[in-house]
This record gives structure tokens, C-alpha cells and sequence, in this order.
């Protein structure tokens, strides 16, 4: 380890406070060898005790070091912070050590209070001794050295304070000689490098009040709360603490931040309070920046009450970081609220990244004017597409970027595009964990066979998802706010009648991916567990710009009832976040039902598109039929369409059908017939509680011989 010009300042500022000490053990110890006390009454002070000089503390902050600043930071009087050298000197010098351990008959190498009382209770400058009141106050809880943990009481509880061996605290001693280090009993505070990244133009008023609030505090304590808060969608943690780097460069910090997950506070107060005294010691030992990130607990009550009586105790430079903004007691904030860049901004932000190919590209084209237009168009279309479907932050692209360089086999800007649309996809994989299930459709729109009114509204749809960007903010349809970014759309109807069809479908049109939600792992029989396991998926979603969808989730978006106990009001409390956040969500969210009258009518009013599948009439039941039968599938020619048509089922039958009956003709090494089309029918129709009508099977083979069957 290299050798700090600080450290050898404070290692020699200690060495000395310990010499003196010592020095002043040595006297009081010659003074009661030649006056023993008699009848309890304490020795008399000698001549050399009287004359040994003993700096103030101001003194002890004017020589430096970490002696010094700690005198300063804690606000010692002189007796605490020769006895806190005492403590510090058992462990760094033998002489001490031996001093006390005579002191104490052998018993310990700790010192006492009353050890300290008899050798150290000396009022600078002078001979005076403390009385036992005012030296007493240095041992009383609120007191720095007890209130900070700076020293260690041992030994039995239940034995007096007085009589307790005193213990330096092992983070106090390796900041007096110098040594870097950090508590383990702080070890939820995590040190982050965070990037002061540029700020967009967006967001850079509101970062501009917050950087000169912190410049204009007289001290470190008095600076206010900063509040970073993205109550309009999802904004990545990473582009938070971008944000909190910023601000924080005001003040002079550089890029080590510690961060402090509001998930992991204990919920038990005793430790939690402990928590809070430990790191208000460490803030006076390292100018550090604190930041609560909030992000992972917004819709969990309990954590977020654990974390505002942390936040209302910690004391120093703290940031926080929710989705919503919060009441903090009596503590002065300054809140702001994190947006994502524009559409503008983003795509700058996009080109900055690929600067370097894109300036490769540029000097491919020998200047040709004609060539570099073409390359600005494509690139500026290609980037506008990008930053049209994923609302993303410039820590998020950056990483996409950098992701997107290592598949990219040669540049181009189709390539370019593509590369950072499949990266910016496999961000959101990995964030659905057994929540949800990722897929990537394949089905197109000849695979969905549909009645024109619903196939157009699919097609608007679409569109609409496609284009929200350009026409909310591009044309200024948004105004001064975000809603009506988001696409929402039900898709109601029958089982079977080509609603997750659909949705594969727009999925593939769109080249997204369609995350399926597991309503299973969602719901959560635990308060609060639902909306936190909601949040994850609907972050997840919107940083990587995927379609959610929610097959039957009747039991997720169900009616508000009446509230008869608690159950009934935090199912309530489920329903009523999930409405707000299908509100704010920016992206596309796809729900299914088979019961459109059980749904809440708050959340259908919130419904920008409603498509009912019903059983497809006679003439699209043939076309399924026809587009049901792989090409390689071997069909007989009794097998007749129209004939085939005039069963009333779903599209999901008709495949069913089909592929039961391929199944037992494979299994009679015979081509598909219509009396294996006919019994896979009834089996069919049977599981839908109903039985085949005559006029469904007119034509079909040996229907005598099925019901024998």
C-alpha cells in the first residue's frame, strides 16, 4: 500500500498524543508511589504532574491529522480525547499497555473510568482536576464517545460503568492512523462508482437547483435531502445514480458513492437505530454521499416506513431515491424528478454512442455529398425507430451499445440497428426471473385468420403502438405530461377464438418480445408482495420496450368489491396499483379474458382498444380448416372442407381436431380421413359439455359406427 502524505501526519500526530500519555501515566504513577492514599482520598499532585503540559483542542486540530479532525468532527473536550488515545495506545505501544496493566493488578490490559478519572481528569494548562461530574459526562450515552461508538464498553453488563474495561472500536483506531477501511457492520452500504454522465437538457433545471442547494450549505450537516423521484415509468437505477453523481459533483465528490438498498434495512428498530448512529460516525469520519435507493420497495408500506425513520436519522450529504415523492418529518429536501431524455435527446444519445462507426462510415464515402445525405437519412430513420419504441436513459443505452458490439459481424446501419434492438431485448430477460415467460412470436398475419373488423383493429392497433411517440411528442400531442403513451388493449372472447394468437402476432409484427405474465408467481398470497413482484415485471417491460401480456387475468384486473375484512381491502389495494400502473406504463399491455363482465370497470375505462373474438362464422372456419393441415400431412380425398365448416367450434378446436386426428391416423399407418376428423370431433366437442348436432356431422362418414364406438 502506497504511503499517504495524510497518513504519515496522522500516524505522527498519534505517536505523539501516545508519548504524552504515557508520560503522564509514568508521573501520575511516580506520584502515587511516593504518596499512597490514605483513607480513599486521592494522592496529591506532584510538581512534574502539575507542570506536564496538555494541549487544548484546538491545538490538537491545528497539528492535523486524523487526531485532530476527529476532535474537530465529534466535538471532543480534551479528558475524551486523551482517553480515547489511552484506549487507542493499549494495542500500539507496550509501554501503555504494562502502565495499565499494573494500574488494573494484573487483572486486564483494559482501562477504566476510574483509571482514566485518576490519570487524565486534568484541565489544560493547568494542575486543576475534573470533578467526577464533568469527567462522568464523557460516559453517558449521548456523549460522543459512547453516542458514536468510538469506544467499546467489555465485560459483564450488569458491573458499573466505572468499573467496565474500555475497548477502542476497531474502525475509530484504523481512522487515527489512517488506514482506509469501513465497518462490516455496515456492509448493506455498498460502494458504487457512479459516473457524473451528462445531464439531458430535459432534466438539467431541476439539476441545477439541487446542485446549487448543496453548494450553498454551510457544511456537509446542513445540506438538504435530495429527493430523485420518477413517479412518469420506469427509469434503470444506474441512470438514477448518473443523476446523483452530478449533483454530487457540486460539492466536490467524485465518483464513489455509497448506496444503501432500502430492501435490506432490518426491521428490527434496535438495529435499524444502530444502523443509523453508525454511519452518522462514519460520515464524520469520510465526506461520503449516501444514497437510499427506494426503487425495489415503492409499492412494499413496511420497508418504505423502515426507510423514512432511517433517512429522518442519518444525518450528512443523503440522497434518496423512490418513485414517489415523500414526506421526510422535519428535514429540508429538494425534490426532483427524473425523466427519461425526449425522443431527441435519446436519439443523440444513440449517435453519440456509435459515434465511432458512424464517423468510419462517414470517411467511406470520400465526401460524396450524395452519399452522406443518403447516410444521415438512413441513420437518422434507423435511430428514430430505436428510440420511437424503447424509452430508455443514457446509462441504458450506453451498456446497449457496448452489448451490441460484440455480435455486430460488419457495420452497417441496418446492422446497427438490429444489433442494438436484440440487446436491448436481452436486457429485459434476465429482470422477469419465474415472473413471467419471455417469448419470441414467429407467427405472422396469413397465420390469423380473423373477421375483417377485428383483423382492422389489430392493424390500428399496431399502428398506434408505432407511432405514439412520434405523434405525442414529435407533433405534441403530449402537452406537459406523459399520459396516453402507453397502448393498452383487451382482447375478449371465447377460448380458443385466437386471442394469444393475436398477440403473438403483434408481438412478430412489432419485433418485440410478448412476456407473458405467470399469474401463479405474481400474485402473492403476502401484503405487498403482489405489487412488488407487479413492479418488476412493468419496469421490465418498459426499459425493454416488450409487449406484456396478461392471459385471463380476470384475477388480477377482477372487480373492486365491498370491504368485509382485510382481504378484501388489500385485494382492493392489488387492483387499484395495477390500474395506476397500466396508467403510467408507456408500452404495449395486452390482456385476455373469457369473462369481459368480471372486470373492473375503472380499468376498462382505462382501455384504448377492445377486440371481441367470437366463434368464426362458417366461411372462416373453412379457410381455418384449410390453413390448419401442415403441407406434408398426408389428407384422403373424402376429406371435404365445406363438410368440415359446418361444426361450430373456435379456431383452437379446429387445431385440436386436426391434430388428434393426425395422431390416430399415424397411429393406423393410413392417411388423415373424415372418420378420424369425426371421432377427434366428438372427443372435441365432448370436453366443451356439449354433444355433436346432426346438423354439424351431415356428410361426414360412418356416424352410425362413431356412437357404437
Amino acid at each position: 500500500m502506497n504511503v499517504t502524505s495524510n497518513q504519515v501526519v496522522s500516524e505522527l500526530a498519534l505517536t505523539q498524543a501516545i508519548q504524552r500519555i504515557v508520560h503522564q501515566l509514568e508521573s501520575n504513577k511516580r506520584v502515587r508511589d511516593a504518596q499512597p492514599p490514605s483513607d480513599g482520598v486521592e494522592a496529591e499532585l506532584g510538581p512534574e504532574l502539575e507542570n506536564l503540559m496538555i494541549p487544548t483542542i484546538q491545538e490538537t486540530i491545528q497539528d492535523g491529522g486524523a487526531l485532530g479532525a476527529l476532535c474537530q468532527n465529534f466535538n471532543l473536550t480534551a479528558f475524551e480525547r486523551d482517553l480515547l488515545v489511552l484506549c487507542a495506545g493499549v494495542g500500539l505501544d507496550s509501554s501503555i499497555a504494562n502502565l495499565v496493566l499494573e494500574h488494573r493488578g494484573g487483572v486486564s490490559f483494559e482501562p477504566t473510568f476510574m483509571m482514566a478519572l485518576g490519570t487524565l481528569a486534568h484541565r489544560p494548562g493547568s494542575g486543576e482536576v475534573l470533578s467526577r461530574l464533568e469527567s462522568s459526562a464523557a460516559f453517558t450515552e449521548a456523549a460522543a464517545l459512547r453516542q458514536y461508538q468510538l469506544l467499546h464498553f467489555t465485560g459483564a453488563t450488569e458491573t458499573d460503568r466505572h468499573l467496565r474495561g474500555l475497548m477502542i472500536d476497531e474502525r475509530t483506531l484504523d481512522y487515527l492512523l489512517g488506514l482506509p477501511s469501513f465497518p462490516k457492520a455496515l456492509r448493506l452500504i455498498r460502494a458504487v462508482r457512479a459516473k457524473a454522465a451528462d445531464v439531458p437538457e430535459s432534466l438539467m433545471a431541476q439539476v441545477r437547483v439541487a446542485r446549487e442547494a448543496w453548494l450553498g450549505a454551510a457544511s456537509d450537516a446542513d445540506a438538504p435531502l435530495v429527493h430523485l423521484v420518477n413517479p412518469g415509468g420506469a427509469v434503470a437505477v444506474d441512470g438514477k445514480l448518473a443523476v446523483a453523481a452530478n449533483i454530487a459533483a457540486a460539492r466536490g465528490f467524485g465518483d464513489d458513492l455509497r448506496v444503501l438498498d432500502a430492501a435490506e434495512l432490518p426491521s428490527d428498530l434496535t438495529h435499524l437505530d444502530g444502523l443509523v448512529r453508525l454511519w452518522n460516525r462514519e460520515s464524520l469520519f469520510e465526506r461520503s454521499v449516501l444514497i437510499v435507493d427506494a426503487s425495489g420497495v415503492d409499492s412494499d408500506a413496511a420497508k418504505l416506513e423502515l426507510m423514512d425513520r432511517f433517512v429522518r436519522g442519518v444525518t450528512g450529504m443523503v440522497m434518496v431515491l423512490t418513485r414517489e415523492p415523500r414526506a421526510f418529518g422535519s428535514r429540508s429536501v429538494v425534490t426532483l424528478e427524473v425523466q427519461k431524455p425526449s425522443i431527441r435527446e435519446q436519439m443523440q444519445l444513440w449517435e453519440q454512442a456509435w459515434q465511432p462507426e458512424l464517423q468510419a462510415a462517414q470517411q467511406a464515402t470520400g465526401g460524396d455529398a450524395a452519399q452522406l445525405r443518403n447516410l444521415a437519412v438512413a441513420v437518422d430513420v434507423g435511430l428514430e425507430r430505436l428510440a420511437n419504441q424503447f424509452d430508455l436513459d443514457a446509462v441504458t443505452i450506453a451498456a446497449a451499445v457496448t452489448s451490441a458490439r460484440f455480435e455486430l459481424p460488419s457495420w452497417s446501419v441496418e446492422s446497427m440497428v438490429a444489433s442494438s434492438w436484440r440487446a436491448l431485448q436481452n436486457f429485459t430477460r434476465p429482470k422477469m426471473g419465474n415472473l413471467a415467460q419471455v417469448v419470441t412470436p414467429k407467427v405472422s398475419w396469413n397465420q390469423l385468420i380473423l373477421a375483417d373488423s377485428e383483423t382492422q383493429l389489430l392493424h390500428m392497433l399496431v399502428a398506434h403502438t408505432k407511432e405514439r411517440f412520434n405523434v405525442y411528442q414529435g407533433w405534441g400531442w403530449a402537452g406537459d405530461g406523459s399520459r396516453g403513451l402507453g397502448v393498452s388493449a383487451l382482447f375478449g372472447g371465447p377460448s380458443g377464438t385466437g386471442k394469444t394468437l393475436a398477440a403473438e402476432v403483434i408481438a412478430h409484427e412489432l419485433q418485440l418480445d410478448l412476456i407473458k405474465i405467470d399469474l401463479s408467481s405474481v400474485v402473492n398470497k403476502y401484503i405487498g408482495e403482489t405489487e412488488k413482484n407487479l413492479a418488476r415485471v412493468f419496469d421490465a417491460a418498459e426499459n425493454g420496450g416488450a409487449i406484456l401480456f396478461f392471459d385471463e387475468g380476470d384475477a388480477l384486473f377482477g372487480k373492486r368489491g365491498e370491504v368485509s375484512d382485510s382481504t378484501d381491502r388489500y385485494a382492493n389495494i392489488e387492483v387499484a396499483y395495477l390500474l395506476q400502473r397500466m396508467e403510467s406504463f408507456r408500452g404495449l399491455a395486452i390482456l385476455t379474458t373469457n369473462l369481459e363482465n368480471s372486470l373492473d370497470e375503472a380499468f376498462l375505462r382505462r382501455l384504448r382498444f377492445v377486440v371481441r373474438f367470437a366463434i368464426p362464422e362458417r366461411p372462416l372456419r373453412k379457410r381455418i380448416w384449410q390453413s390448419v393441415f401442415p403441407q406434408n400431412t398426408p389428407l384422403n380425398d373424402d376429406v371435404d372442407f365445406d363438410t368440415l365448416s359446418r361444426l361450430e367450434i373456435s379456431g383452437g378446436n379446429i387445431r385440436n381436431i386436426a391434430l388428434s386426428a393426425a395422431l390416430t391416423a399415424s397411429s393406423q399407418q393410413s392417411s388423415i380421413r373424415m372418420r378420424h376428423l369425426l371421432l377427434s370431433a366428438e372427443s372435441e366437442v365432448r370436453k366443451l359439455k356439449r354433444l355433436l348436432r346432426e346438423q354439424e356431422v351431415i356428410g361426414w362418414s360412418h356416424v352410425p359406427a362413431l356412437s357404437q364406438a
